[in-house]
């Protein structure tokens, strides 16, 4: 008779050899799975992975789950309670309880940037809670699920919705301080330049050599200043970036070794230490190959972005502005587009969404692309830019083609007709409004050929009408968009300074003008207003501002011949030249003196009389302010 002891072994034995059955027969589903949640099957530890992450994930073992169950309760009580960063901190240990599962890390990043921020009232609570979203997601949750396209496509979400439109009372404090952010990092942009001349200039930060040690090796003489920097007790690193780039930022200059003759303007934001260095006419030479590296290793290891990718990009579609929210969401889309084309299963993949975030943004940088940051008052203006029409076109074939491979599934591409129409439209308008009748033709023609026998279109009789009268009724039909409203006042201002000033014609200058003043009130006419923002989420600034600004930008724009300018300074009203004459003075001597020997800077463009009295009556202005301007510091 077996014993019982040998019968149980036996039990047991059966019971094992079918648990192991078991188990493998459930590997194909739990592979599924893990491809339709997107967890990383390489994902490993390395030196920047905190040591409490690899502690917990070695010591809970499988714990970890209950342990996450109950971090779960807890900080949602937290949150109704109140108690935002008690919550905010166990959202952290559980993404450190599960650092490869995505839908964690873009679930906290949400809640933070969406839930919690509205949750507080004032414009730095705001930010920094959706700082705390994109941080959570770009420096840590991508980092940690590199192939994890949701993770991108949530990233570039918050950058193009929370930051980049209009919805949020606080989001023209957000556009603020991004702008502040990046053009402290990278530089003021090369204002009105072309594609290839943008794209030049970036990659002399993706040429930058990897370490400060191999910069040194290959040029000795950056030694000096490195030398210099640390007298001064400053380590090379973001932080030494950002206080060189305030120093360019208060004083509009794009080039360190524009600071050398400047009249370096008082203010308390910058280092005068740092800005007394930048002008040694022996150091200042260096300076620029030694941001260039530091600005490589910042977008490096702060940003986790990568130069060459972002060099690409602006080759590929144009001057992108990294102080724009809607860059960044095209950044973090084009990598969600190219994390899914390295996958080996790619038809669990919603590639259609991925890629309407990049088309939205270009279409964005179309509508509000041109940004002008004044630093000093953190004013803010972003205006169409007419560049990014073929960017538009030119993402939205690459999308097509993508769904039409059949890689990725049957998604269809036919959805984005209807968005191409609405693009076709808006450029047409836009072409015609700002005096390229060529380049309007050229999309009524598209129109047409596309989209001309679709049966609302023939239904309407829309492109029946003449170019003029199709331009004309889609301004109409569109006024109270912000983005028509901002394109239409563009152009006209644009044709104020062109058609007008630079003809000594100030009669069209004043119908110009007129014209533009009376749309931008038609549309503010009937906004609401939200008294806690610190500016009103649907409101623009005064005209008289608007002008000043768009008249500052006309002039000093590298690509209208200088001849034009100097005319148009010439016959422009006098206040117009006072209001702006102070802050574009050094950037239009400077352009005059790279240009043309025969013009003298001082006779092309005088000061206007009267300055003193301009000046004391700014001056006095600003003292009596019961509310100063709020500056962020970093």
């Amino acid at each position: 008779m077996m014993r019982r002891a040998t019968f149980i072994q036996i039990i047991c034995i059966v019971v094992c050899i079918a648990c192991l059955i078991g188990a493998s027969l459930l590997v194909p589903s739990l592979d599924r799975m893990r491809q339709q949640q997107q967890i990383d099957d390489q994902f490993q530890f390395d030196e920047r992975t905190p040591w409490h992450v690899q502690v917990l994930t070695a010591s809970l073992g499988a714990f970890r789950g209950l342990a996450v169950d109950v971090l779960w309760q807890r900080a949602n009580r937290l949150k109704e309670e109140g108690k935002l960063y008690e919550a905010n901190q166990l959202a952290q240990w559980i993404c450190d309880l599960q650092p490869r599962f995505p839908m964690v890390w873009r679930f906290q990043a949400w809640n933070n940037a969406y839930n919690i921020s509205v949750m507080t009232h004032t414009p730095d609570e705001r930010w920094y809670w959706v700082q705390s979203g994109v941080t959570l997601l770009r420096d840590r949750g991508i980092r940690w699920n590199r192939r994890a396209v949701p993770l991108y496509r949530e990233l570039a979400w918050i950058f193009f919705h929370k930051i980049g439109q209009f919805s949020d009372d606080m989001h023209w404090y957000y556009k603020r301080q991004m702008a502040r952010q990046w053009q402290e990092l990278l530089g003021l942009p090369t204002q009105a330049a072309t594609g290839k001349e943008a794209a030049e200039r970036f990659k002399r930060i993706v040429d930058a050599p990897d370490t400060l040690k191999q910069l040194i090796d290959e040029q000795p003489e950056v030694q000096q200043l490195v030398d210099a920097v640390r007298a001064l007790d400053y380590p090379l690193d973001e932080g030494l970036l950002r206080e060189i780039g305030k120093v360019l930022m208060f004083n509009y200059a794009s080039n360190p070794l524009q600071l050398i003759d400047a009249q370096l303007q008082s203010t308390d934001e910058y280092a005068v230490e740092i800005a007394e260095l930048l002008q040694d006419p022996q150091l200042v030479l260096w300076a620029d190959p030694l941001l260039s590296q530091l600005r490589k290793r910042a977008l490096i290891d702060g940003y986790n972005m990568d130069p060459v990718f972002m060099h690409e990009l602006m080759e590929s579609f144009g001057p992108i502005d990294w102080r724009h929210p809607a860059a960044h969401a095209i950044y973090w889309g084009a990598m969600a587009v190219e994390m899914a084309t390295q996958r080996r299963v790619k038809t669990d993949i919603d590639l259609l969404n991925t890629d309407r975030q990049i088309i939205h943004g270009f279409q964005n940088l179309m509508y509000y692309g041109r940004l002008e940051f004044e630093p000093v008052s953190s004013v803010l203006d972003m205006m169409p830019d007419p560049r990014f029409f073929p960017a538009y076109d030119k993402a939205l074939d690459e999308a097509r083609s993508r769904l039409e491979s059949g890689d990725f599934g049957d998604q269809t591409s036919e959805s984005f007709d209807s968005g191409h129409e609405n693009f076709l439209l808006r450029a047409l308008t836009m072409s015609y409004f700002y005096g390229d009748e060529e380049q309007a033709r050229h999309y009524y023609k598209k129109l047409r050929d596309l989209y001309g026998d679709k049966p609302h279109n023939i239904r309407w009789g829309r492109y029946q009408l003449s170019l003029d009268e199709l331009a004309r009724q889609e301004w109409a039909e569109n006024s109270d968009l912000k983005s028509d409203t901002l394109q239409f006042v563009n152009a006209m201002l644009n044709h104020a300074f062109g058609r007008g000033l630079a003809l000594g014609r100030r009669d069209v200058f004043d119908r110009f003008v007129k014209a533009s003043e009376v749309a931008l009130a038609n549309y503010q006419a009937d906004k609401r207003v939200t008294p806690t923002a610190p500016q009103h989420r649907l409101y623009w600034r005064p005209f008289d501002e608007l002008l000043a600004d768009e008249y500052a930008v006309y002039v000093t724009s590298p690509h209208v011949p200088l001849l034009i300018r100097v005319r148009v300074w010439a016959n422009a009203p006098l206040e117009l030249n006072q209001q702006v004459f102070d802050r574009i003075q050094q950037r239009l001597h400077q352009q005059v003196d790279a240009a043309s020997d025969s013009f003298d800077p001082v006779r092309a463009f005088p000061e206007p009389p009267g300055m003193e009295q301009v000046r004391q009556s700014q001056q006095a202005a600003q003292t009596d302010q019961i509310v100063p301007v709020e500056i962020e510091r970093q």
